[in-house]
């Protein structure tokens, strides 16, 4: 058959600490492989195992920078240790004119045994080849193969043009001949220069964010196969890529996994290009969500869907997996866990053929946490035989009222009884305005545990706090026993005891981060005032640890710097956090963290240090290691209402998900209107919802918060002045942290602005926020300003300049929806919809310079509505939703001068339109 890879960075291994920053992790974890640098060997002979269970020929390695080649390298060598001589690497090669670590690379794939060759050549992938004009690649291959001869074949990714060919197609419903003229033009000039091509289907999304396979398989795979016949190009080679969706949810760019219609749609259309090798991306970026290793989420859906299209393109009959139940039928359960009101909630239950088993019929129910159901859905048949699904939707404008659902699938055959798999499924959340998480859960049935004993209990010991206790018991020893709340891990059971016990010790997390980029950054940080423990080791490089203090040589910007240390809590109100370093010297309090468990401070260019009286868990655990474990510890969530579970990981892999626990929902016993946009209907529509369930975010201007903009909502929604959101919420950000940052580490910020935070001031009694104009602004995390939902913000400023200034914008990494501006002192803005469309609202209304002023914006998914000082205007029409979820900026933002020059003594954001 063809020759399959996925790609991979080779920078996520199966020991990192990928906790509260991402919405998934690799299932298959082992810390027992963690070590120095960022490839291990334990690691990667583990992953190597993994491919294997896929069919997969290798991986492609992606090699852009330098430092990406000192992995490559390492991962070769890692290779040649582990015993798996049909291991297959292919390097992809980002493009450059300076040749130095593309020489070294060919130096290293050409000396190595694993690598993928053809004809005796090593055949190279491209990266972003298209970056360069191709007299440029022309010049890179000529040196390189002055250096290393005709050795090796370069196949560029060239897919700009297919780009703005699919972009013409979403708008005009077609693609021009001219246009395709075009494309094909380009391609040849690629052509010339290359040995082939590799085609990188990404870009193809639907307006509804689905994978476009038609244009995929019907124009551009025809448009290459037509160039690839011509007699100039017959020798070239063809590589085709299939994708399994993308979600980042710290910059809001979405193509839906679809269930698993994304990877299977896509690796067809794959094969029918008849390429010379198929790539899919990626292995493991997690940033992305584009995972093919078995994740938490995805678990071994993507293995089971890949090895049977490897057994059929090797003409071998199907097979199933080592160990599983064979009783039970080769099915996986797909849908979105977490939903806002108006999107489809929709259920695929995907066959994959086996060769086992006969004809049978599934069925699946809703069901709230009390076990009633909410809906049933019609039962369907499925062929054992033939890889094929069943999806149903469901509008979840019609499910107003539940917020927690359960799926049950039931499963009937000629053979036997009805059975049904309800226990250890995952959840559905469906949340009334505001999610950020677009992450399918894909499900086999073969590999969810099915425990002797789960029990998992929450108990109110007064001023928001409870006792959670949970046992597991099952027949295969654990890796992994966790609570999660509203996703994120708080505990997980630790055979190692590393932290100590929190309610007699307070753990202290120290994190620094700056606007900009600054070299270098020495320097120390230490208690005084009490005897710390710290936990943070020494990596001989840039941490070193010193018993009293905390040494750091690194360089300070977007990334977390800082550690971990540990005091008594009785003698919290009497220490110091001491930090000693080149940039800056700083005090603290350690007693500033224990109101809220946070606290947080913004220093001259854009420096934060956050504090946080560390209560979730602070690493991936250690394997508990044996087949039963049980935990019982204290928590304040982070929100009231907060939704918990228990989870189990076996050291093979399968997995169980307790029921939900929600915590004391706010019940006002007030039905309350609701703009929601339908999915299903394609328009706004009203529910009836519980008024206490929509966020009403009431911010409290409070000096003694430090930085932190907090709202009674809960930290899920508080600011914060002048940093990143992370710097306020603890989760999100990816692997740097400011990932989804509005200001793009400093890149979109002024350069000569030194104070990114406004300073308190005091007005009649009254603190206020007082804003410089020049970069003074307060971020609020994603979902404040809520993508498919109604708002309405209410603000009094007190504006000093006639200048154009951004007052409000919904905009993280791109553009979210709504940006509000002042200008003459006339309130106007623009909204942009999920159509690329944009509006302007022009309401008339001005703003006096050097008064306070109430003002209110409401939106209702249609229109927008201002009242200015008792004024208001006419609904300005801005259809919706929004364009892209992310973060929000009050004051301004961008590298030029539209920054607020005022005061602000209230905000708060409402999710409904009032």
């Amino acid at each position: 058959g063809v020759p399959v890879f996925a790609s991979s960075q080779v920078k996520y291994g199966l020991y990192q600490n990928y906790l509260h920053r991402y919405l998934d992790r690799p299932l298959l974890m082992d810390r027992a492989t963690r070590g120095p640098g960022v490839l291990t060997e334990a690691s990667f002979h583990k992953i190597i195992g993994h491919t294997r269970l896929y069919g997969l020929d290798g991986l492609s390695i992606l090699i852009g920078t330098a430092g990406m080649v000192d992995r490559y390298e390492r991962a070769l060598a890692a290779a040649d240790s582990s015993g798996q001589a049909s291991f297959v690497v292919m390097p992809r090669l980002g493009v450059s004119r300076d040749i130095t670590w593309l020489d070294r690379t060919l130096k290293a794939a050409l000396a190595s045994p694993h690598t993928f060759r053809v004809g005796g050549k090593v055949l190279c992938g491209g990266y972003s080849s298209d970056r360069l004009p191709p007299a440029e690649i022309a010049a890179m291959l000529k040196d390189l193969r002055a250096i290393h001869g005709d050795t090796f074949l370069f196949c560029g990714e060239f897919d700009r043009p297919f780009g703005l060919a699919f972009e013409e197609h979403r708008r005009q419903g077609q693609v021009s001949a001219a246009t395709t003229e075009q494309v094909r033009a380009t391609l040849r000039s690629y052509l010339e220069v290359a040995d082939g091509l590799f085609l990188f289907p990404s870009m193809y999304r639907t307006p509804e964010r689905r994978f476009d396979a038609d244009f995929y398989r019907n124009y551009t795979i025809p448009v290459v196969r037509g160039i690839l016949a011509e007699e100039p190009y017959r020798e070239k080679y063809l590589g085709a890529g299939a994708v399994t969706g993308y979600f980042n949810f710290m910059t809001g760019s979405t193509l839906s996994e679809d269930g698993t219609k994304t990877l299977r749609r896509s690796f067809e259309a794959a094969v029918s290009a008849s390429p010379d090798f198929i790539d899919l991306p990626e292995w493991d970026e997690l940033n992305e969500h584009t995972c093919l290793e078995p994740t938490i989420t995805n678990s071994f859906s993507t293995q089971r869907i890949i090895k049977y299209y490897q057994h059929v393109q090797s003409a071998e009959p199907p097979q199933p997996n080592p160990g599983d139940d064979l009783t039970i039928p080769n099915l996986v359960v797909s849908y979105r866990k977490a939903l806002t009101l108006g999107e489809k909630l929709e259920i695929e239950l995907l066959n994959v053929p086996d060769g086992q088993g006969q004809p049978y019929r599934v069925q699946v129910a809703l069901l709230d946490p009390a076990g009633q159901t909410v809906c049933e859905l019609p039962a369907e048949d499925l062929a054992a035989d033939v890889l094929a699904d069943v999806t149903w939707s469901v509008a979840t404008e019609t499910l107003a009222g539940h917020l927690l659902l359960r799926p049950r699938v039931s499963v009937t055959t000629a053979a036997g009884p009805r059975r049904t798999f309800d226990e250890g499924l995952m959840h559905v959340t469906l949340r009334p305005t505001a999610n950020y998480d677009y992450k399918w859960v894909r499900q086999p049935l073969r590999d969810v545990c099915r425990p002797s004993q789960a029990v998992f209990e929450a108990q109110s010991e007064g001023n928001g706090a409870y006792r959670l206790s949970g046992r597991y018991a099952g027949d295969e020893p654990l890796a992994f026993l966790e609570v999660l709340e509203n996703g994120d891990e708080v505990y997980g059971v630790d055979v190692s005891n590393e932290y100590p016990d929190r309610r007699d010790t307070l753990l202290l997390d120290v994190t620094m981060r700056a606007m900009r980029e600054h070299r270098p950054f020495q320097g120390k940080l230490s208690i005084e005032g009490a005897t710390a423990t710290i936990h943070t080791p020494t990596d001989g490089r840039y941490y070193f640890n010193r018993g009293n203090a905390l040494e750091i040589n690194f360089w300070l910007n977007v990334w977390p710097r800082g550690g971990l240390l540990s005091l008594p809590r009785t003698a919290a109100e009497g220490a110091t956090l001491v930090l000693d370093f080149n940039l800056f010297k700083h005090r603290i309090p350690v007693a500033k963290v224990l109101p809220h468990g946070v606290y947080s401070e913004t220093l001259p260019d854009g420096i934060t240090i956050t504090l946080e009286d560390y209560r979730r868990l602070p690493d991936v655990t250690p394997h508990v290691g044996r087949p039963e474990a049980s935990f019982d510890f204290r928590l304040t969530p982070r929100q009231a209402d907060s939704v918990l579970w228990m989870r189990a990981i076996t050291q093979s892999g399968r997995l169980y998900r307790s029921a939900p626990l929600r915590l004391a929902p706010s019940v006002s016993g007030r039905a309350v209107s609701l703009d929601v946009f339908s999915e299903t209907a394609g328009r706004p529509t009203k529910v009836q919802v519980e008024e206490a369930s929509i966020p009403s975010l009431e911010y409290r201007l409070e000096p003694a918060n430090g930085s932190l903009f907090i709202t009674a909502s809960g930290r899920t929604f508080w600011g914060h002045l002048g940093g990143r959101e992370i710097d306020a919420t603890g989760v999100g950000g990816g692997e740097a942290g400011g990932m989804g940052d509005p200001f793009r580490s400093g890149e979109a910020y002024p350069k000569e602005a030194r104070h990114t935070a406004p300073r308190y001031v005091v007005e009649n009694g009254r603190p206020c926020l007082e804003f410089d104009g020049l970069g003074n602004y307060v971020v609020f995390p994603r979902e404040v300003t809520p993508r498919r939902g109604a708002w309405t913000l209410d603000l009094e400023i007190l504006p000093t300049s006639p200048k154009k200034q951004v007052l409000f914008c919904h905009h993280g990494h791109y553009r979210g929806s709504v940006c509000i501006y002042l200008e003459n002192g006339e309130i106007h803005s623009d909204y942009t919809d999920h159509m690329l469309t944009t509006t302007v609202q022009r309401p008339g209304l001005k703003l006096p310079l050097g008064e306070w002023s109430q003002v209110r914006v409401s939106y209702n998914l249609a229109t927008i509505t201002y009242t200015v000082n008792g004024r208001q205007s006419e609904p300005l029409p801005a259809p919706g939703p929004g364009l892209y979820l992310g973060s929000s900026v009050f004051g301004g933002l961008g590298s030029g001068g539209e920054y607020f020059q005022g005061r602000l003594r209230a905000l708060r954001m409402v999710h409904r339109a009032l």
